[in-house]
């Protein structure tokens, strides 16, 4: 069994691909034809993306957290966030304006009709940047982790982060037990991610079903292009800003962050 889990560990990019190559395939040849497959699917699908999103939230608060308090001092904390920042800010406007470019170009979208699966979703009303500088800070940080509001919870685990530092030693109980459930939310999400292909299948039959082969073969196409404009962007970008900035081999940077991705 160990040695399964070894390979399974190794091989389950390769397995979510399965995944969703048998989820397609089921989709368009036999979802219309055994309604209980939508049926099954849509529960189990729902179920793993509820167990995903379960732990996002304490797990994203909690790293940030232990991911400052690391640092040891508020100085030093302050000036890596700082140049995180502006880093983030300067990738995010070159993200932007490949991302205008690079769909008008190919035309992207046209002659695609694409529908939901299902259609319980409402839209989010427009706040303007003053409104969402203003909303930045959680009156209340136990509704942003419950209305996943993840702007607010970011900005709360800075906030605990530095005053964590500030306090010092009074402040390790806390930081214990926030390591600890650190630990626990990763092992949950671990868990949670050997079930991966399993969860791809169930959630992309009911997509396939609803949409047909025209519009997924239009869609596939389209999303190759992009694709290719995705890895050529962080080859270009990221392995620039290595090489220029971090003065580190872009080829050493790629192996070492290929698991994570």
């Amino acid at each position: 069994m160990k040695k399964f889990y070894a390979w399974y560990q190794k091989h389950i990019t390769g397995a979510i691909f399965t995944g969703l190559l048998l989820g397609i395939l089921t989709g368009l040849l036999l979802a219309d034809r055994f309604t209980p497959i939508l049926t099954v699917t849509g529960v189990i699908g729902g179920i793993y993306m509820n167990a995903l999103n379960m732990m996002i939230f304490p797990m994203v608060f909690c790293s940030i957290v232990m991911g400052i308090c690391s640092i040891g001092n508020a100085k030093t904390t302050g000036k890596i966030t700082g140049y995180s920042m502006i880093f983030f800010l300067c990738t995010t406007a070159i993200a932007s304006a490949v991302g205008i470019i690079i769909p008008r170009l190919i035309r992207l979208g046209k002659g695609v009709h694409f529908e939901m699966a299902t259609s319980d979703i409402q839209a989010t009303e427009m706040t303007s940047i003053l409104d969402t500088i203003k909303n930045l800070i959680p009156s209340n940080p136990v509704k942003a982790f419950a209305e996943g509001n993840m702007l607010q919870v970011l900005v709360f685990a800075v906030v605990v982060g530095f005053t964590l530092i500030a306090v010092g030693e009074k402040g390790q109980p806390l930081l214990n037990v926030i390591d600890s459930l650190n630990e626990v939310c990763l092992k949950v999400i671990s868990t949670v991610m050997y079930f991966t292909p399993i969860g791809v299948f169930c959630t992309i039959v009911p997509v396939v079903e609803a949409n047909g082969t025209k519009t997924i073969v239009s869609l596939a196409t389209q999303l190759i292009i992009l694709y290719v404009a995705f890895y050529g962007f962080a080859i270009v970008v990221y392995g620039g800003a290595v090489k220029l900035i971090g003065k580190t081999s872009p080829v050493k940077f790629f192996k070492a962050i290929m698991p994570a991705a």
